[in-house]
């Protein structure tokens, strides 16, 4: 693994050099020391030689061995960010509605099954009563569109205006008695409403 070092921006101090710069240049700073502006003498010519033949270095074009070593290189980045980004893909969850959190049923390093729920996600944006102890006999009196009253057993001072939206056709059994679920709209709300809440539907004519 590549040691990361910062980068020091400023021209008198030393900045670091690739081993293959360090290398060339040793014979310049330890046996061959010139100025290659200098042209009226051998150690100015010889520095001259220097600095062209590293310059002719740089303009070449690339070998080709090196451009197939650069393209491994790139192949084998592009590999592995294409795993790193599936792999985050697989670890996001991704919510197909807008809401709320409101349980997490997981733990940290904790595993789940397919059929696991991982979390309860909610649309406080409205509210939603639902009965479940309305008999055949009541059920009849109700209609879709019909205006009710509802009360909560926790908050005695609320009393919100609801429609029923739903009145479902198939009923279920409640300890021996046939009971039928109608749903209702809450047409105003309370901040202090909570899931689960205990609630009284109350039909108005």
């Amino acid at each position: 693994m590549p040691v990361k070092t910062p980068i020091y921006l400023d021209h008198n101090a030393t900045t670091p050099l690739d081993a293959r710069v360090l290398a060339a240049m040793m014979p310049y700073l330890t046996e061959h020391f010139g100025n290659s502006s200098s042209r009226s003498h051998s150690f100015g010519w010889k520095a001259e030689e220097a600095v062209e033949a590293a310059r002719a270095q740089v303009a070449a074009p690339a070998r080709e061995v090196d451009l197939t070593v650069a393209r491994v290189s790139i192949d084998a980045a592009k590999v592995a960010l294409d795993q790193a980004t599936l792999d985050l893909d697989q670890a996001t969850l991704t919510a197909p509605i807008t809401g709320t959190v409101a349980r997490i049923d997981l733990d940290v390093g904790a595993l789940t099954g397919p059929t696991g729920s991982a979390m309860v996600l909610a649309d406080l944006s409205s509210w939603r009563i639902e009965t479940e102890n309305l008999t055949e006999l009541e059920v009849v009196k109700l209609r879709e569109g019909q205006t009710v009253d509802v009360t909560f057993d926790a908050l005695s001072d609320v009393n919100l205006p609801g429609k029923i939206t739903q009145i479902k056709p198939i009923g279920t059994n409640r300890q021996g008695d046939i009971v039928y679920t109608v749903v209702v709209a809450l047409q105003k709300e309370d901040a202090r409403l909570r899931w689960n809440m205990t609630a009284v539907v109350t039909a108005t004519p």
